[in-house]
């Protein structure tokens, strides 16, 4: 179970309404308590397409620095299927591979989906962990709670 802070899910929520016509994304960050997530931050200069999230890595590493001298740390990638595609894609779990590899610090992140359902937007969590041989990443679904 993971805990979502009642105004970091609504400006989540709110970011995915705008521009509904090409995929995009964040990164996410919480407090020791890495069950509980209190920041996202909106990645507005990513590359993005119909069907395609691409990160601008620069400006998210930035985040993530700038997070971290105030005790803010990464905990995850969250990005938009504009299909009813509720689950994590092939090329999503590779890139949360690469992620974790980039972090070797780091040993699972959450990488939640917003899809649309019938016009609907909602949210699906996802927790990527690296396996005890860290070559590979195992995908669990988690349920979670507004706080």
């Amino acid at each position: 179970m993971v805990y979502i802070k009642r105004n970091t899910y609504i400006e989540i929520m709110r970011f995915f309404e705008q521009n509904n016509n090409c995929e995009k994304g964040g990164i996410v960050g919480c407090f020791d308590d890495r069950n509980v997530i209190e920041h996202f931050f909106a990645d507005r200069t990513a590359c993005n397409t119909f069907n395609t999230y691409v990160p601008d890595v620069i400006v998210l590493n930035r985040q993530i620095e700038y997070w971290e001298k105030r005790k803010i740390h990464f905990c995850g990638m969250i990005h938009m299927h504009l299909t009813a595609k509720t689950e994590l894609s092939e090329g999503d779990i590779r890139y949360a591979k690469r992620i974790l590899e980039a972090f070797e610090n780091i040993s699972w992140l959450w990488f939640p989906v917003v899809a649309y359902i019938y016009g609907t937007k909602k949210l699906f969590m996802y927790k990527v962990k690296k396996t005890k041989r860290k070559k590979e990443v195992f995908v669990i679904s988690e349920s979670f709670e507004i706080y």
